[in-house]
């Protein structure tokens, strides 16, 4: 008997893995198509082909479903838009242009929001809110500071810039970000 419920119980949690799988990319849909108002348990559910009893089988609520489904989004978004991304796609290595730099860091940074407007306006309304979405956007929004700052300080040391210190160019990254996100936030 206990053999019968090993050969089952992975079968069982393989199609659970693909019914969460399915739920999380239902959820996406749905908050990038009508955003996050329009997200509820009966309408997950019945586009992913479940019974709404059925919901609670995987998730608690849909805060739940959301911060699983959007955590994995946010930090390829956060990927996309970090200032050492967008310095590698300019191909800068050894100097620093100034106001160029940050037009077109700025001009990289955005344009990963502007694909994608709906998670863009969930993790600009939430990203200093650790109790919403079970915290997803609070982790991803510290670890685009804490990628920003680190990258400015590798950058001004590889350049020769002497900067006073640490404290200085976190004070610089968190502006930079503040005029990131109040340019997205016009968007």
């Amino acid at each position: 008997m206990e053999s019968g419920h090993e050969a089952t119980g992975p079968r069982r949690r393989g199609r659970s893995g693909e019914t969460r799988a399915r739920l999380r990319e239902v959820c996406l849909a749905i908050v990038r198509s009508d955003g996050q108002s329009a997200l509820s348990v009966h309408r997950v559910a019945q586009e992913a082909g479940i019974s709404p009893p059925g919901f609670y089988n995987h998730f608690k609520n849909t805060e739940q479903l959301l911060a699983e489904s959007l955590e994995p989004l946010l930090l390829e978004l956060a990927r996309r838009q970090s200032i050492g991304d967008a310095l590698k796609r300019l191909n800068i290595s050894s100097s620093l242009p100034g106001p160029q730099l940050g037009r077109e860091v700025l001009d990289g940074m955005l344009s990963v929001f502007l694909e994608q407007p709906r998670i863009a306006e969930l993790y600009l309304r939430y990203r200093a809110d650790p109790t919403m979405i079970g915290g997803a956007v609070t982790r991803v929004a510290e670890q685009v500071r804490d990628e920003t700052i680190d990258t400015i300080w590798t950058y001004t040391k590889r350049t020769g810039v002497q900067p006073r210190g640490y404290p200085r160019v976190a004070i610089f990254g968190e502006h930079l970000l503040a005029l990131y996100y109040g340019a997205a936030e016009m968007l």
